[in-house]
């Protein structure tokens, strides 16, 4: 038993450092929460970083086609068991 409570800070951990959805597992969740079509193709450079304080929540950024240009975009997200969502309205950067 003693090896079971040494593994399971080490599991928290590992969760909290996931790197937060695919590409089209995002696409899906921007669509979701703009109620707009947005393709995989539509979205590039995604990178996301696990929230140390909460393991089930990303803060994703990206750049996304928009009128044929390329816009950069910054959120959080958060899974569930029916997948990733948007927590947070995507907030242009620079």
């Amino acid at each position: 038993m003693p090896h079971v409570a040494l593994a399971l800070p080490a599991l928290f951990a590992a969760s909290a450092a996931y790197a937060g959805p695919s590409p089209a597992e995002f696409a899906n969740a921007v669509a979701e929460f703009t109620g707009k079509s947005v393709s995989v193709t539509d979205i590039r450079r995604l990178s996301c970083k696990g929230v140390d304080e909460e393991p089930t929540e990303a803060e994703c950024k990206w750049q996304q086609r928009s009128d044929k240009k390329w816009k950069s975009f910054s959120t959080y997200v958060a899974v569930d068991r029916t997948g990733w969502h948007l927590i947070d309205a995507p907030s242009l950067t620079r």
